[in-house]
């Protein structure tokens, strides 16, 4: 058994050699990635609405650069509470609560922290909720139980309140699964499990396919190589003969 070196440049050669197998491969993995995203992919819609917590101090009537700023810096420090007074099994509750007195279809409906994201935006007062659910109507409505809730529930952190600045809409396509995404990640992993797999084979492969090769690893001269006198063709006259003596008039040649 002789190892030969592996490089760069023989790893292209192998994969140069096979490029029809693994091109073919690439192809079937990423038809299959279509047929799966197409069929066996539930789509998801999203709808997003944004928030802005903002501050329900009364100062007396005025209207200061300076009491403004404080009010904003107010309703900052309680942002990161407020997210979470949102983001709890009771808000939830009484999101659903307000989803099915929108709507009595949605009786069976549980939605829950899988079904909404809350981020701050930048450095900002704003909250953008973003509801994802199986449906583009219940997405949307999903985010109108969200404003009544918080609009209810915020106040109780401090003196703050809810204002929407931001409304959501039905979405009039899934967000995912996303075909031309899934495609493209289907081609890249056929491609490389079936280049590897080629690779693989080559490298496990110790058969000798070349005097030259065999005599320059064991540095010993190469007095002659044996070469297959008959052609593909030859050969299937021969073994013709040897199955259908009557075809070939019944003579043979020796080989």
């Amino acid at each position: 058994y002789m190892k030969e070196e592996i490089t760069l440049r023989s790893i292209f050669e192998i994969i140069k050699s096979k490029i029809i197998i693994i091109l073919t491969a690439t192809v079937l993995v990423t038809i299959a990635a279509a047929v799966v995203t197409k069929f066996y992919i539930s789509p998801k819609y999203t709808s997003a609405i944004k928030l802005c917590v903002v501050s329900n101090i009364n100062e007396n009537g005025e209207s200061s650069a300076a009491n403004q700023r404080n009010t904003i810096l107010y309703a900052k420090d309680l942002l990161e509470t407020c997210i979470e007074a949102l983001d709890a099994g009771d808000a939830y509750a009484e999101m659903n609560n307000n989803l099915k007195e929108m709507d009595a279809t949605y009786e069976n409906e549980k939605i829950g922290s899988s079904n909404i994201e809350i981020i701050q935006v930048g450095n900002s007062n704003v909250l953008r909720v973003t509801a994802t659910t199986s449906k583009a109507q219940l997405s949307y409505d999903v985010c109108r139980a969200f404003e009544q809730m918080a609009k209810d529930r915020v106040p109780t952190v401090g003196e703050v309140k809810i204002e929407k600045i931001d409304s959501p809409v039905v979405a009039q396509n899934p967000s995912s699964p996303n075909m031309a995404k899934n495609c493209i990640l289907g081609a890249i992993i056929g491609f490389l499990l079936c280049s590897g797999i080629v690779i693989l084979v080559a490298m496990l492969d110790n058969t000798v396919k070349d005097g030259m090769k065999v005599s320059k690893q064991l540095d010993i001269l190469l007095l002659g190589e044996i070469p297959d006198i008959y052609s593909a063709k030859e050969h299937e006259k021969y073994y013709e003969y040897k199955l259908y003596p009557s075809k070939t008039g019944g003579k043979s040649r020796g080989r």
